[in-house]
């Protein structure tokens, strides 16, 4: 750049280089700062915006890890929704990497706990009469039909003798989360014997067969009389 005097009565001139640096701005958002605000669930959502300090460009939003969130766009532009599809640890970052008049800018973090959504879990039946069957607790779930697992208290995985085993079933679904405990019960089962095929007209110390019919099978006795 030169300057020159243009005054009638002076001269002179100068020359010298025009140095123009790029600006230096932060990011401002809307992150949230307080503990409630940074506890989700899974298929919640935010809404967060970032833009420059000065040139209010907006900067690029990410997550730490793609698998646990969506960033979808808004009907604003540096506005993006946050919507969280696993649980753990989401950290959300904005960035801005400058252009020829703006140097880049410190990135800005926040990080969300996403926690599963909390389902209820009960128990219907867990009361049962002994058949030789296997048995285990009916159980439902709101939302209906998520999947759950049941484990004892004694370790075993099937349960038909009679009996209280204790329980407890946990929602396995990796949207949800919950946990109901009880006894599956299984009772004595009733049995009816009756004596079929008896002779008339014995002596003491006759042998005969006597036929034994029960409930839960049958029997074939011999009796001296």
């Amino acid at each position: 750049v030169t300057a020159t005097i243009t005054d009638s009565g002076y001269v002179g001139t100068a020359s010298a280089e025009l140095v123009i640096v790029r600006r230096a701005q932060t990011i401002t958002t809307n992150f949230p700062t307080l503990p409630s605000q940074l506890n989700k669930y899974i298929d919640g959502y935010i809404d967060l915006s970032a833009v420059t300090s000065v040139s209010l460009e907006p900067a690029v939003l990410s997550v730490s890890d793609v698998t646990m969130a969506d960033i979808t766009d808004t009907a604003t532009l540096s506005t993006k929704r946050i919507t969280f599809r696993k649980e753990g640890q989401v950290i959300v970052t904005a960035s801005y990497g400058g252009n020829a008049n703006y140097d880049p800018s410190v990135s800005v973090s926040v990080s969300f706990t996403v926690a599963r959504n909390l389902a209820n879990i009960w128990v219907v039946d867990s009361v049962y009469t002994y058949d030789g069957q296997s048995k285990d607790p009916v159980i439902r779930t709101t939302p209906l039909g998520l999947s759950y697992a049941i484990t004892y208290a004694d370790s075993a995985t099937t349960h038909r003798n009679v009996g209280a085993y204790s329980f407890t079933a946990i929602i396995t679904d990796p949207r949800y989360a919950g946990i109901v405990s009880g006894v599956l019960q299984i009772n004595k089962a009733s049995q009816a014997i009756t004596f079929t095929n008896i002779p008339a007209g014995k002596k003491v110390y006759d042998v005969f067969d006597l036929d034994v019919t029960s409930t839960i099978g049958e029997l074939h006795v011999k009796r001296v009389w």
